[in-house]
């Protein structure tokens, strides 16, 4: 799924969410750095200062994502316009083989 995005497309969906880190733009507008696994990989995902009341997410668990594929010096990420903390949903369901714990 992660490898066939196209720049500009809609995504909906869970993910698992590794981190999430609090940073500021150069202007200083804060915005979140979150990333974010699946099955078939994992990605960058960034929820700007107006997305943010809309994007509830915690690192170590599930979020259901609203997101569009953009680009950040030719790698895709998600532009998160809406994430919502998923609790009957575990982190593990969305590693890929990789990061699986065994």
């Amino acid at each position: 799924m992660l490898r066939s995005l196209s720049l500009g497309q809609k995504i909906q969906g869970r993910f698992g969410v590794i981190s999430v880190l609090e940073k500021k733009t150069a202007s200083g507008d804060p915005y979140l750095l979150i990333e974010l696994t699946h099955p078939s990989g994992t990605i960058t995902a960034k929820a700007w200062s107006d997305a943010m009341p809309n994007v509830q997410v915690k690192a170590g668990g599930v979020a259901e994502i609203e997101a569009s594929v953009d680009q950040y010096r030719g790698i895709n990420n998600f532009n998160i316009s809406r994430a919502q903390h998923i609790l009957d949903d575990e982190l593990d369901n969305y590693l890929s083989e990789k990061q699986a714990k065994f």
